[in-house]
């Protein structure tokens, strides 16, 4: 969405859009301690992963985002870290569902948007998933598109 398109194996999985290419590559940047990996538990017996970068981390991170040439695509992804760092786990799950769909089929109307979601994720109600098709107005805002 930022415009790097750089992964090309996304497919829809359990909790939305998944790349065996990321999950590969993230493994190997906790190997090196270039990100850390923490778990938390949910009540419902849920785990959830959480990556943050270590120092290393950030170093790297900032020599590579000074080496890039590319400033434009740069601060687009600052601007949706920033801008969706404030949703739940949830919602986020929900909305990238809802824009994976979406660029996967752009006749897909909103109506069957939800049914899909709610089709392969039932744990979500109806109107949850509603509620997150702001998505598409959100990401609009964000890229002043």
């Amino acid at each position: 969405m930022c415009g790097w398109d750089a992964i090309k194996d996304y497919r829809f999985y359990q909790y939305g859009p998944y790349s065996e290419w990321v999950s590969r590559k993230l493994e190997t940047l906790v190997q090196i301690e270039v990100v850390r990996e923490t778990t938390d538990y949910y009540g419902d017996g849920q785990m959830i992963y959480k990556y943050n970068l270590t120092e290393n981390g950030r170093i790297l991170a900032n020599t590579i985002s000074n080496q890039i040439m590319q400033p434009e695509l740069i601060n687009r992804t600052r601007k949706i870290f920033n801008k969706f760092g404030e949703y739940s786990k949830d919602e986020l799950e929900i909305m990238s569902s809802l824009v994976f769909l979406r660029k996967t089929d752009p006749a897909k109307n909103d109506d069957e948007l939800v049914s899909w979601v709610k089709q392969n994720n039932p744990r979500f109600t109806e109107d949850e998933i509603r509620k997150n098709l702001n998505v598409f107005s959100l990401l609009e805002e964000t890229y002043n598109v």
